[in-house]
């Protein structure tokens, strides 16, 4: 790893999903139903693999609960109880190795390298990813992104990787 790569996985506020082998789904949903942000939160927030909402300008809205569980943040109840939608603590940074998606088709598939830092450790996990659009009545949700991943891969430390 660089230098540079070792002081952007080191930093504890900071995932960064590295993007790569894109490829549009040969057949996506032709009809995309239209939800409310609530809907939307809802649903992603009850998927039992780790994902994400990114907006029109491929920025990080939301994470859901098992994302947060992977990343390793400590679940705050008494901050749950205040905010209905999952939040994550720092930024998440979706990094794209060659072309970006485009919001002219409805779903990818691709691989991703989501990195972190945790207790002073840089983790990294190797994943499939799907990437689904979404219609959202009025908050910035364009895409769904859902990663493939086991307990292991998560819990393995990039030395190993």
């Amino acid at each position: 790893m660089t230098s540079s790569t070792n002081t952007r996985c080191s930093d504890s506020l900071r995932d960064w999903i590295n993007v790569a082998c894109i490829n549009p789904l040969s057949n996506p949903p032709s009809q995309i139903s239209k939800k409310s942000p609530q809907e939307v939160e809802e649903e992603v927030e009850s998927d039992a693999l780790p994902a994400i909402i990114s907006d029109s300008n491929n920025r990080v809205r939301l994470v859901n609960s098992a994302y947060k569980e992977m990343m390793g943040q400590p679940e705050c109840s008494w901050l749950d109880s205040m905010v209905k939608v999952k939040r994550m603590c720092g930024e998440v940074v979706i990094q794209f190795c060659e072309s970006k998606i485009s919001e002219n088709n409805n779903g990818y598939s691709c691989w991703v390298k989501i990195e972190w830092g945790r207790d002073g450790k840089e983790e990294l996990v190797h994943a499939f990813c799907d990437v689904m659009k979404r219609e959202c009545d009025s908050k910035d949700y364009v895409f769904t992104w859902r990663f493939h991943i086991t307990a292991k891969e998560a819990c393995q430390p990039s030395y190993n990787a």
